[in-house]
């Protein structure tokens, strides 16, 4: 990792610390993140290539896995909107997962469908089809617009700045895409400010998964899970439906572990000046969320707050 890339990180969760509200605080705390939604993608495949199957003479199997090359398994990206779990308001934290797929004719005659037979595939995902997911959604499935989803599930940052953190990907960040999405999800300033959704955008730095709770822990715990739900599947609608029925039964109390990893990450990366090469912390999470409700540590040392702000030259 370049040193550009490692002030830039610092800098990013350094962003995150509620400046002291003067000299002799020893302890400060991060922002509680109530106001963030993380985005990001990840692809599902319909088959695992790792495991073994096991065939019993004394089952019946009409059709065994199998494919070609494991090049050739077919795969899902899904968008994952993901939030701190609010229990006191009735939010798991779960906003949505949505599938970058179009429904196209097919072009030609199969065993399985004839020519012209609308179908779900996926779609190459770039700055159109990333800023359709947000504000149109996928009304051919019946599923609502990320922005609409925000908005129904976190009802309580409406008159409030709701930010929404993403990575560097080129469709997240091509031109004018940050500006066209915000002004895609926040109301005219005719609307009275009680009543207006606000939506700012913000980019991660480079090189930082362990600052996404999607890529932290999310999207392997969930696999996890599916993978006990469906071993294969040849059809798209039906992993949809599957991964979308897994997402629903996702429990708050996982998601809220991840958040709390995340804050053991801010620590770890301001420890090591902004680096990655650290070893995960472990902060008895399980024993605080049963006291406190919560596994999430917001607490941060004045003396390492010292250091970075002597790293950073501020």
């Amino acid at each position: 990792m370049t040193e550009t890339n490692k002030l830039s990180r610092l800098s990013h969760v350094y962003k995150q610390i509620t400046p002291p509200s003067n000299n002799r605080q020893s302890v400060l705390r991060f922002d509680d993140h109530k106001d963030l939604v993380m985005i990001d993608e990840s692809w599902i495949y319909f088959k695992h290539n790792d495991g073994k199957v096991y065939r019993m003479d004394e089952v019946e199997i009409e059709e065994l896995p199998q494919c070609g090359h494991k090049s050739h398994i077919e795969k899902i990206m899904f968008l994952a909107a993901l939030a701190r779990p609010r229990p006191e308001l009735g939010f798991d934290g779960k906003i949505c997962m949505v599938p970058v797929v179009e429904m196209r004719p097919a072009r030609r005659s199969s065993a399985n469908r004839p020519k012209g037979t609308i179908e779900m595939r996926n779609a190459s995902m770039n700055e159109e089809v990333y800023h359709n997911l947000f504000t149109k959604g996928i009304p051919e499935l019946g599923i609502k617009a990320v922005f609409d989803q925000i908005e129904e599930k976190m009802w309580w940052m409406k008159g409030k700045v709701l930010k929404i953190q993403q990575d560097n990907a080129t469709p997240h960040t091509a031109l004018n895409s940050v500006k066209d999405l915000e002004a895609a999800g926040s109301d005219d300033t005719s609307v009275p400010i009680e009543d207006r959704w606000t939506i700012k955008f913000v980019n991660q730095s480079p090189n930082s998964p362990d600052l996404n709770i999607c890529d932290l822990g999310f999207f392997w715990s969930f696999k996890s899970r599916l993978r006990k739900k469906i071993a294969w599947s040849k059809d798209y609608q039906e992993m949809v439906r599957v991964v979308l029925e897994v997402f629903n039964a996702y429990p708050a109390e996982t998601l809220d572990g991840i958040w709390g990893c995340l804050y053991n990450n801010y620590r770890s990366v301001l420890e090591s000046d902004g680096g990655n090469q650290y070893k995960i912390a472990h902060n008895n999470g399980r024993k605080r969320a049963r006291e406190t409700g919560s596994s999430v540590d917001l607490e941060l040392s004045r003396d390492l707050y010292n250091k970075v702000r002597r790293a950073l030259r501020l």
